[in-house]
């Protein structure tokens, strides 16, 4: 399963159980998008560093989802990629605009929002 890159916010939690999961802190996205909150995110490790980033942190990712063999579908983020922090009240924008405008980008064609 791969698709089109889409814009998200996304967050940091901790998971309660880490059950097959390197770290007990993992990104998921904010509710009220395309994705569901249960999807997690693989993305780069600093995302998930709680020194860089308290938990609960907000971010802005180009996330495309992803299926691996015996692993659960999940959201992909190219671990290259630019992280980028958003508040609340930016991640609650970005997720009005998306709604309205149903933002979303063709892999490697992105759309950015102004935000």
């Amino acid at each position: 399963m791969s698709g089109a890159y889409r814009l998200l916010v996304v967050e940091s939690f901790e998971l309660g159980s880490t059950s097959g999961h390197r770290d007990p802190v993992q990104i998921r996205p904010v509710a009220g998008q395309s994705y569901p909150p249960t999807m997690l995110l693989e993305c780069s490790r600093r995302m998930v560093n709680t020194l860089l980033y308290p938990v609960g942190t907000k971010f802005k990712a180009w996330v495309q989802p992803k299926q691996k063999t015996g692993c659960k579908p999940h959201l992909y983020c190219n671990h290259r990629d630019k992280i980028v922090v958003v508040s609340d009240t930016e991640a609650m924008k970005l997720i009005a605009e998306m709604k309205i405008g149903g933002v979303s980008g063709a892999k490697g064609a992105r759309v950015e929002l102004n935000a």
